[in-house]
């Protein structure tokens, strides 16, 4: 048997198949959602979403120009369409930053230092995929001013 869960535009959300007897109940949530229910004997494949996590990264009013030692307001925009956002991480670089469980996602990153910091987020759904946003660069200058190296960075 094979199943294909379907949003109430018509999108093919994820898909599943199974190699032995399954006994099948059908359910429609108030979003338009049709759930099948089965009761299975044998074994089944994974779910395979085809719709993927959506992730995107901001700062709050587009600030371009930073002094040490700087606040920096970071919002991530996740979406899921065939699951849930479990969490988001924030990260400098491959520094983890701070994880955030609750919607909306949001980090306020006090007292950052002068430097060149490149920032991204990862989403995580309950089906275990992974989404990394589009990536931020910024320059902490000093006083208001860039240095040398912020110019690389194009936010000064």
């Amino acid at each position: 048997m094979f199943f294909i869960k379907y949003d109430k535009s018509g999108n093919q959300l994820w898909e599943k198949t199974y190699s032995y007897a399954v006994n099948i109940g059908l359910a429609l949530d108030h979003f338009g959602n049709i759930y099948v229910t089965a009761n299975i004997r044998g074994q089944g494949s994974d779910y395979v979403e085809t719709k993927p996590l959506t992730l995107n990264l901001s700062i709050l009013y587009n600030i371009v120009k930073y002094s040490a030692p700087a606040r920096i307001k970071l919002n991530a925009t996740a979406t899921d369409e065939a699951g849930r956002i479990t969490k988001v991480r924030f990260y400098n670089g491959t520094t983890l930053l701070h994880t955030e469980t609750v919607s909306p996602y949001g980090f306020l990153w006090d007292n950052v230092p002068l430097g060149n910091y490149t920032l991204t987020a990862k989403a995580y759904d309950n089906s275990g995929n992974v989404a990394t946003s589009n990536t931020i660069n910024k320059c902490i200058g000093s006083r208001g001013k860039c240095t040398a190296s912020c110019k690389y960075y194009k936010s000064c």
